[in-house]
């Protein structure tokens, strides 16, 4: 019965927090995500590669599209809306099936930083993650220098692991990254 219940919310197509509309990626989505994807300042903590033209665009979202076409390892990626205006995606990737651990990730556009959206959304991610996908534990990662994305991280309950040293490689250099999580016990405290 629990293994029939989180397959029916991988498959959730459309979510609701107070004031934002999740809607899962699709490929139409490729001119709303250029707007993240050509904005260096926006990507330069995240994998996410800086996309120069539309076509680039097109052939990003098909790729990533794809990736989660084949993997049944995630919840999402979701494109965000407020107000039928695009602010954003987001999504929990499994990163470890053994304990049942998913990944939190978000970008939101700067014009709509300040507005708590990556607040609404993480929240809401993180309870769908402990109540439906049976999750054990909820990671983050951020940049030592993405002081915005590691003080929200701290805001919405997850707790500071580390930092794991050259872990990842962007730009033609190695960088630090500091591991955040949130355990299911811990979550079910805070409400």
């Amino acid at each position: 019965m629990q293994k029939a219940r989180i397959l029916m919310r991988f498959e959730m197509d459309i979510i609701k927090t107070e004031r934002l509309l999740l809607k899962k990626m699709k490929f139409e989505n490729y001119i709303e995500l250029f707007n993240i994807w050509n904005d260096n300042e926006l990507i330069k903590y995240t994998n996410h590669p800086y996309v120069e033209t539309l076509e680039g665009s097109k052939k990003y979202i098909s790729e990533i599209i794809q990736w989660y076409m084949n993997s049944k390892s995630h919840f999402g990626p979701f494109i965000l809306y407020y107000e039928e205006k695009f602010v954003g995606f987001c999504g929990l990737d499994l990163k470890s099936e053994s304990i049942n651990e998913f990944e939190l990730f978000y970008i939101i556009l700067r014009n709509y930083w300040g507005n708590g959206f990556a607040t609404e959304v993480s929240k809401k991610l993180i309870g769908i993650g402990f109540e439906y996908l049976n999750a054990q534990r909820i990671i983050a990662e951020a940049f030592p220098e993405n002081s915005l994305s590691w003080k929200l991280l701290e805001k919405i309950g997850m707790k500071k692991e580390g930092c794991i040293r050259r872990e990842f490689f962007k730009d033609h250099k190695f960088h630090d990254l500091y591991i955040y999580s949130i355990l299911k016990d811990e979550w079910i405290k805070k409400l």
